[in-house]
């Protein structure tokens, strides 16, 4: 075992592992410039089909960070919170998960491709939220609204990109 942590360590100072990782990633290429699958030349209407929906996943997302809002008080009465920092806190926490999930996403979706990044990580949102919907007790309630906001975060980060540059790059003017 500490062998095979030494060979690991050493690959990844050397850069070995990186390299391994980069040369799996499989480059996306197309048939040709009339290539259907190619999101440049999807007809309006699939852009704007593909556009409704990622958006509204992103709508949900973000709603759902600022939709507890309303019921902290009753949450406070039915977990015994006195404290405004702790009232606030199932509604800051989800802030958090929304910065901190960011942060893998871009090179998540980069390596396996937006696809089934948004499908994992909503997933992920979806099965926390609704945790946080069931939970006994306040430490459940915060940690399954973080993991919600880190699950909740991959449809900001990603799907902007996905629109610019994929369906609609051919289409932006010059500033």
């Amino acid at each position: 075992m500490k062998q095979r942590m030494k060979i690991w360590y050493d690959c990844a100072i050397s850069g070995h592992a990186l390299r391994g990782v980069l040369m799996r990633s499989e480059q996306v290429t197309w048939s040709g410039p009339d290539d259907k699958e190619n999101p440049k030349n999807w007809s309006y209407a699939m852009k704007w089909v593909v556009t409704t929906l990622v958006s509204l996943i992103s709508f949900v997302t973000t709603f759902s960070s600022s939709s507890i809002a309303p019921a902290l008080p009753q949450i406070a009465s039915e977990f015994h919170i006195t404290t405004q920092v702790e009232q606030s806190l199932p509604f800051a926490i989800f802030g958090v998960g929304f910065v901190v999930g960011a942060l893998p996403y871009g090179p998540l979706s980069e390596l396996y491709g937006r696809t089934p990044v948004l499908h994992v990580s909503f997933a992920f949102f979806v099965i926390f939220t609704i945790a946080s919907g069931f939970s006994k007790t306040f430490a459940q309630l915060v940690v399954f609204r973080l993991l919600a906001g880190i699950g909740g975060s991959a449809p900001n980060t990603v799907s902007v990109p996905y629109l610019i540059l994929q369906a609609f790059d051919h289409e932006r003017t010059i500033a």
